[in-house]
C-alpha cells in the first residue's frame, strides 16, 4: 500500500476502467440500446451496466467483457512491460559511458528513464539546470 491505502496501480487501473467505460457507452449510445436492454442483453443488473460504463475498475473482466460483447465490443486485455530489463550488454552500457563522459559536468545522468505509458524507456536521459 502506498499513501492514503491506494495499491499502487490504483490510478492506472481507474484511468482504464474509464477508457473502457467510456467506449462501451458510446456503443451502446450507436446501437441506439438503452441501459436497461444493454444489460439484460449483458446479463447482467442496470446497475452493474451503469457501473461498467462509469469506469468502476472493480467490475470484473468477464463481466467487462459480456457488457462490451452486449453492445458489439471485443473488450481485450493487453500487457506492457512495465520495467524493461536493465541494460543488457557491454556495446549499450559502452555507448552510455561515452555519453556521459562528454556531456557537460552540470548534467545527471540517469539510466533506464520512463518514456511512456506502456514499460517504454530510454537508456539514457541527462537532466541539468537547463532544459535543451
Amino acid at each position: 500500500m502506498t499513501r492514503g491505502g491506494r495499491r499502487p496501480g490504483a490510478r492506472r487501473a481507474r484511468a482504464q476502467a474509464e477508457s473502457v467505460g467510456g467506449e462501451i457507452r458510446l456503443a451502446r449510445g450507436e446501437h441506439a440500446l438503452t441501459l436497461r436492454h444493454a444489460s439484460r442483453r449483458a446479463g447482467v443488473s442496470p446497475d452493474t451496466q451503469r457501473r461498467g460504463e462509469a469506469g468502476d475498475p472493480g467490475i470484473s473482466i468477464t463481466t467487462l467483457c459480456a457488457i462490451g460483447d452486449a453492445v458489439g465490443l471485443d473488450v481485450v486485455v493487453r500487457t506492457y512491460r512495465g520495467r524493461g530489463p536493465s541494460l543488457r550488454d557491454s556495446g549499450q552500457l559502452g555507448v552510455i559511458e561515452i555519453i556521459c563522459g562528454i556531456a557537460h559536468s552540470s548534467w545527471k545522468a540517469e539510466l533506464e528513464v520512463r518514456a511512456g505509458d506502456h514499460g517504454e524507456a530510454c537508456d539514457v536521459g541527462l537532466f541539468g539546470p537547463m532544459e535543451i
